[in-house]
């Protein structure tokens, strides 16, 4: 007797993106990635399929696929997260996760395909994406207006706007520099939610790859660290654990060395890691 994962993917989900999840995943689990789910592969030697179903009064196509089932228990999410409870067995092993799949992926061939982007239908590095979020937060502004939405929300937002602005210039880092960075595909949404946990805390476990993409690694860390190591409770008022981060960081390095596939972090990235921690932030605002 086994246990599959059957998947039924949201509406409107766009099949490149699909392939581009399913194809990395398998790639990850071929290339020593032990943590994620990979689809079984069909009959039609297909990852998915397609099947009509009827809402209301019309058919829509939605797609399916199964998955291997990941065992262990769901212990955090965004409340409570590592910032307020995760255990030292908890970052040691989440490390190990993001290092086999930064090593496993490192020459994944995504032959044309991107995954879902939540800021930007292109496939632009996050880098630019935070490079234009002001821009792009002002069309959101412009929509809600043109629609009559305006409200406390749209208020607040005429206000922090120039915060914004130059929190995303303040964000930036120069094409010459992103360019040396290492480049591998990201999970993009290495939260606390997304992983199953042993009873100890230990991760044995990590899901919801539909927003991976090719991207700098570094950016990768410094989204992980805001969702993660920065606490979501409103009496906390936001405190981000810089320990828990540092520990992180330093056994990542500790596990790329021991595969032996890509580099440590570089003296450049490590330059750089107060920049990636506010383009996570200003990400995760765009999500």
């Amino acid at each position: 007797r086994q246990t599959w994962l059957f998947r039924m993917y949201k509406r409107g989900k766009n099949l490149d993106a699909l392939l581009y999840e399913h194809r990395l995943l398998l790639h990850a689990r071929k290339n020593g990635f032990t943590f994620g789910a990979a689809p079984l592969i069909n009959n039609l030697g297909q990852t998915y399929c397609q099947y009509n179903i009827r809402l209301q009064d019309q058919e829509e196509g939605f797609l399916f696929a199964v998955f291997n089932y990941v065992d262990g228990d769901v212990l955090y999410d965004w409340i409570p997260n590592w910032a307020e409870e995760g255990l030292d067995t908890t970052i040691r092993s989440a490390a190990r996760c993001m290092a086999e799949f930064h090593s496993a992926t490192v020459n994944f061939d995504p032959q044309g395909l991107h995954g879902d982007n939540i800021m930007d239908s292109e496939d632009s590095p996050c880098n630019e994406l935070i490079h234009k979020f002001p821009d792009t937060l002002l069309g959101y502004q412009k929509a809600y207006r043109e629609a009559g939405l305006d409200n406390v929300y749209t208020e607040y937002f005429d206000a922090v706007w120039p915060v914004f602005e130059k929190m995303c210039a303040r964000a930036y880092i120069p094409p010459e520099d992103y360019g040396q960075m290492q480049m591998n595909p990201c999970h993009c949404d290495f939260h606390a939610g997304n992983f199953k946990y042993l009873p100890d805390g230990t991760i044995c476990g990590s899901f919801d790859y539909d927003m991976a993409k090719y991207d700098s690694r570094l950016f990768e860390i410094g989204l992980a660290m805001h969702y993660v190591f920065a606490s979501w409770k409103l009496a906390a008022k936001g405190v981000i654990r810089l320990d828990r981060m540092e520990r992180f960081i330093r056994l990542y390095d500790e596990e790329i060395v021991k595969i032996g596939k890509i580099p440590p972090l570089s003296s450049l990235e490590k330059n750089y890691l107060y920049e990636v921690l506010i383009q996570g932030t200003a990400y995760v605002y765009g999500w």
